[in-house]
């Protein structure tokens, strides 16, 4: 298994204190989290597993855009809420964009990635 960089580490430990109220339920409390920042395919694919019996796994991937915004793209990393880096990037990519066709003065709305 991958080690976890120090970005990865930091980010879990700023999951637990931003989101007390419901990491003690999420499907992951409990494992290695190696596994969630791992480069072996299987290891992401097992993650995934993982994320999809969450039931915070929503959750979760609002704690991963609050903590990857501002970040640049090669900062983004791991596994949250059941999409890999790459998932996430492109999901906040279309949500963006979303946002700008529904709001043509390009302005944020309701407090979303922008």
């Amino acid at each position: 298994m991958a080690e976890v960089g120090a970005l990865g580490a930091a980010a879990h430990w700023k999951l637990e204190e931003w989101c007390s109220d419901w990491v003690e339920q999420a499907a992951c409390r409990g494992v290695e989290t190696e596994l969630f920042y791992s480069s072996s395919r299987s290891q992401v694919t097992k993650a995934i597993g993982i994320c999809e019996r969450c039931l915070v796994q929503t959750k979760c991937l609002k704690a991963a855009d609050k903590l990857e915004r501002g970040m640049g793209l090669k900062m983004i990393s791991g596994v949250w809420g059941g999409l890999t880096a790459d998932e996430r990037i492109l999901r906040r990519r279309v949500l963006n964009e979303v946002l700008r066709r529904g709001n043509p003065d390009g302005r944020c709305v309701n407090g979303e990635p922008n």
